[in-house]
């Protein structure tokens, strides 16, 4: 493509977050969704005369087939997003895909694997990475490290109560239609992981790979798992070995029956230091202007506030902006499938901690660390 000449996109899923992904991306310069896939026809049409996209097609398959698509945004239900990415990519279209990447190191590999053959962009779409307040706390935890400051990094506390994951006045469309999966499934979880877990596995996959992959974005080397304990009255909990410092992970999923009724969603990181601390509180998912916050805080000093979580972008539309840059620019994105298949090996580490414990052999530990 020209670097002059926007990039043709076409939005695979026409669901709540296919929606913000179109939102987002009308606000960056240089995109055009130019195409639009559902399986339920009413939504489909009704998201694209919102949005000004053109063309709609019934499957990802017929869209894959229109030459005019040099890229796809890939929002789908999260045990199809692996099949469809496949197919995006054998098709040579640049893909941005929601998480998880995958539900099995193998499959997930194997996707990074294809995008590296057809010499194409893959992205997962883990918008913490792209988020400026995150940014800014990378920049700052790294300055902290290296000067000393406040002396040694202790602890780092990572924790996500899933609640509230949108703004009351989100305003998404909404039809009745069923939502038929479409198409046959990648396997859902390791051939070593017993089939009375799949379902918790699913969950963690789902709801806390955003958890694993803010880990590896702050820290390059791999943690070593040393608890894992993944059903502690609904919730899970993980202990990891950073290098000198211990990672304490607290997890709990809000399931009440409609989003309304569920708590405030807060999920963040905080890193502990001899003399102060560095926290980082992420937003809601779904929120569209908010980003994360940051403050810093040093011994008894005023907490500086290094970022109010207000934003004219949110972190969807910055990961749009950088996802076109990538593709100009054909570098490796920030959140690249093979930056995230770390978050794969990782997940399925812990799994394996998790189910050692339960069945008392210490083999499957240290295979995992």
């Amino acid at each position: 493509m020209s670097p002059n000449s926007n990039l043709q996109l076409g939005l695979i899923g026409a669901g709540m977050v296919g929606q913000l992904h179109a939102q987002a991306i009308s606000h960056v310069p240089g995109l055009k969704i130019t195409a639009l896939a559902d399986l339920r026809p009413e939504l489909c049409g009704q998201v694209a005369a919102r949005y000004g996209i053109p063309r709609t097609y019934r499957s990802h398959a017929d869209l894959l087939a229109d030459s005019g698509v040099d890229a796809v945004v890939v929002v789908v239900r999260r045990n199809a997003t692996s099949a469809v990415v496949r197919d995006c990519l054998l098709a040579g279209k640049h893909v941005l895909s929601e998480k998880p990447m995958a539900m099995t190191v193998a499959t997930a590999a194997e996707l990074v694997d294809i995008a590296r053959q057809r010499k194409v962009q893959y992205q997962v779409g883990f918008q913490k990475r792209h988020d400026s307040g995150t940014e800014r706390c990378v920049e700052v935890l790294a300055k902290l490290m290296s000067s000393g400051e406040l002396g040694r990094l202790t602890l780092v506390r990572s924790w996500n109560h899933t609640g509230k994951d949108r703004e009351p006045d989100a305003g998404f469309l909404m039809t009745k239609e069923e939502r038929p999966v479409g198409l046959k499934l990648d396997r859902q979880h390791p051939e070593w992981l017993p089939e009375s877990h799949a379902a918790s596995y699913d969950r963690f996959v789902n709801a806390y790979c955003h958890d694993v992959n803010a880990l590896h974005h702050f820290f390059s080397e791999d943690p070593q798992v040393r608890a894992a304990e993944l059903d502690i009255l609904g919730g899970q909990a993980v202990i990891l070995a950073g290098k000198g410092f211990v990672v304490s992970m607290a997890l709990t999923l809000s399931e009440s029956a409609t989003w309304e009724q569920r708590g405030e969603w807060d999920e963040g990181l905080e890193f502990h230091f001899d003399a102060g601390r560095l926290h980082l509180q992420f937003p809601p998912p779904l929120y569209r202007t908010r980003v994360a916050r940051v403050i810093l805080y040093r011994g008894t000093e005023t907490p500086q506030v290094i970022s109010d979580g207000a934003s004219p972008l949110s972190a969807f539309s910055l990961q749009a902006q950088n996802f076109l840059a990538d593709v100009k620019a054909n570098r490796p994105s920030r959140s690249s499938g093979q930056a995230c298949l770390r978050d794969m090996h990782l997940i399925e580490r812990i799994w394996r901690v998790a189910l050692s414990r339960q069945s008392g052999s210490d083999v499957s530990v240290a295979a995992a660390s």
